[in-house]
């Protein structure tokens, strides 16, 4: 199975159902403890002309999984410009130690309470 073949059968489905996937979102091969794609291994579900030159064809391997990004359309697949604004949230490496901040606290004031 290959990329390519994933993106026709992608586009098959949707137009069976007269939609359309949006055009040039990327899938991604993901790894243990990564959150984005930041590999060569990569499914273009309705790729524009730029991808369709920059994308290589591969192979799938046993083992290997993808975080596929599915958003049809019953328009023409192409995005457009808006005044609206989006959020978007994001997984830092950041380590909070709220219980100990809170532990901490709680101990100050204990002590304050005691004094």
């Amino acid at each position: 199975m290959t990329n390519e073949k994933i993106t026709e059968t992608i586009q098959k489905i949707t137009a069976a159902y007269n939609c359309s996937p949006l055009e040039g979102m990327l899938s991604y091969e993901i790894k243990r403890y990564q959150t984005e794609g930041a590999t060569d291994k990569q499914i273009v579900l309705n790729p524009n002309e730029a991808q369709k030159k920059e994308i290589k064809s591969m192979e799938f391997a046993v083992h290997e999984v993808y975080a596929m990004d599915v958003f049809v359309t019953t328009g023409s697949g192409k995005m457009k410009e808006a005044n609206l604004s989006t959020t978007v949230h994001k997984r830092s490496d950041e380590t909070y130690l709220l219980k100990m901040k809170l532990l901490v606290l709680s101990s100050a004031k204990f002590l304050n309470v005691l004094r």
